[in-house]
């Protein structure tokens, strides 16, 4: 595990368009953090993005919304944007 870090989730709510290239770099992403005892969790697809996920069979890296409230019981409601790092409290 690389630096405690055991899960990784990216919120795609704001995603507006996604082609194969950027689908093939979430293979590869998802692939990646298994390799390295992580969990890559996709969340918030639009329905656009979904059916993109459907159609290429790769739905399977869509993870359930109901897993943000999970992730939110075991971590608080502590996010990050891109390139943050979360402070831990004194």
């Amino acid at each position: 595990m690389s630096g405690g870090v055991s899960a990784i989730t990216l919120d795609l709510r704001e995603l507006t368009f996604i082609d194969s290239t950027g689908l093939h770099a979430l293979v590869r992403a998802k692939e990646r953090a298994r390799t390295h005892g992580q969990q890559l969790i996709l969340v918030g697809a639009r329905p656009s993005a979904r059916r993109l996920f459907e159609l290429t069979c790769t739905e399977y890296l869509l993870d359930d919304q109901d897993v943000i409230g999970v992730i939110k019981q075991f971590t608080g409601s502590r996010t990050s944007l891109m390139g943050e790092t979360l402070k831990t409290p004194s």
